[in-house]
């Protein structure tokens, strides 16, 4: 997935994207997209993928969504253990109970499946009325236990810089406002700053775990043992 520099959320989406790429060994088999929208990583990461299934709803903020089939995530139209693999990106802020939508993703996964996830710990109002959550690498941990799962990777995407620096560009969005100019303008400030900021949120290890979990988003595996 190419995400454009002068995007207003280039160094978020591509931390992301940078670490499901570093996991796409655990994209195998038959796999459930939860809250797909557009399908954004079908094609670099189902390589070893043999039927990739998203759920949505049929419109979304995006638009029309490339769901295979529309639903809700909290109660999904599948029995169980259907599924090797359970990918969901940037969804449990949006939906009002979290641990719904983890035990549906647990019940669905076949015995050793896995369940892959990203979610926001710093992000700016979005999608609202239904953008309900922020989550810390404890809750994340925590709701996964509960529902059955063994975690297995639980990793920030991103250090402090990378964080304040996407704040800052969020705030500045008000540059798109000057007139004449505005979108140009901040096609080049964006794009500007999300170059230096993902090259040196690299220094952020040198500042310790603290800084490390000042972090945009969290990536979670997973994985389902036996039925409870």
């Amino acid at each position: 997935m190419k995400v454009p520099w002068s995007w207003g959320s280039k160094i978020s989406e591509q931390l992301a994207c940078d670490g499901l790429e570093t996991v796409k060994g655990f994209f195998v088999g038959s796999l459930l997209d939860l809250g797909c929208g557009k399908k954004p990583y079908e094609g670099s990461l189902g390589g070893q993928v043999s039927r990739w299934i998203g759920l949505d709803f049929e419109i979304t903020v995006s638009g029309r969504s490339a769901a295979d089939v529309f639903g809700s995530a909290l109660d999904l139209p599948f029995g169980p253990a259907t599924f090797d693999t359970v990918l969901s990106t940037q969804v449990l802020e949006h939906v009002p109970r979290p641990q719904d939508l983890v035990r549906e993703a647990w019940r669905v996964l076949k015995p050793g499946g896995h369940f892959v996830l990203t979610a926001p710990q710093t992000n700016f109002l979005h999608e609202e009325p239904h953008d309900y959550f922020r989550y810390t690498c404890y809750g994340l941990r925590a709701l996964s236990e509960e529902a059955g799962f063994r975690v297995l990777q639980l990793r920030p995407l991103g250090g402090a810089i990378a964080t304040v620096g996407q704040m800052i560009v969020w705030h500045l969005s008000w540059v798109r406002r000057i007139p004449g100019i505005g979108t140009t303008l901040s096609k080049v400030v964006n794009t500007i700053l999300a170059w230096s900021v993902l090259h040196l949120d690299r220094l952020s290890v040198a500042y310790g775990g603290g800084a490390l979990k000042d972090t945009l988003n969290w990536l979670l595996i997973a994985q389902k043992l036996e039925a409870k």
